[in-house]
């Protein structure tokens, strides 16, 4: 995996790299996969992994990440529209499913990754670069 600056990436909206730097800050580590107009990124701490998609007129997006399944695809949709976001937005996808899921067939699907090298592990169609300071 390529590992850069994040100086040295290219980000859709300042607002991005601003909260990239807040959760480098917080020590999470940062992957994106793309080197230019960054609007997408994945984020881990303490073996936990979650997304961020930053749209114009909407704001951020966070979702939580999973094994892919049939009954729940990849992960959950946990906030959207978020202007400001911190670092509770990011801990917040760290859950296994939202609290409105009740389907038993839903919830028994999912399986969470359990750290960083069993998701980079498997199959991946993207080749990610992580983000340092």
């Amino acid at each position: 995996m390529e590992i850069k600056q994040i100086d040295k990436l290219s980000f859709k909206d300042d607002c991005i790299k601003d909260y990239i730097k807040l959760l480098l800050n917080k020590e999470f580590k940062i992957f994106v996969y793309e080197e230019k107009n960054i609007c997408w990124f994945m984020f881990s701490k303490n073996e936990n992994i979650g997304n961020c998609e930053y749209r114009n007129f909407i704001g951020f997006s966070f979702s939580t990440k999973h094994k892919a399944n049939r009954e729940t695809g990849t992960g959950y949709q946990t906030e959207t529209e978020i202007s400001n976001p911190t670092e509770l937005n990011a801990v917040g996808t760290f859950i296994k499913y939202p609290c409105w899921e009740n389907s038993t067939k839903n919830i028994n699907s999912i399986i969470k990754y359990k750290n960083l090298d069993e998701y980079f592990n498997k199959e991946n169609v993207l080749t990610f670069t992580e983000v340092l300071k």
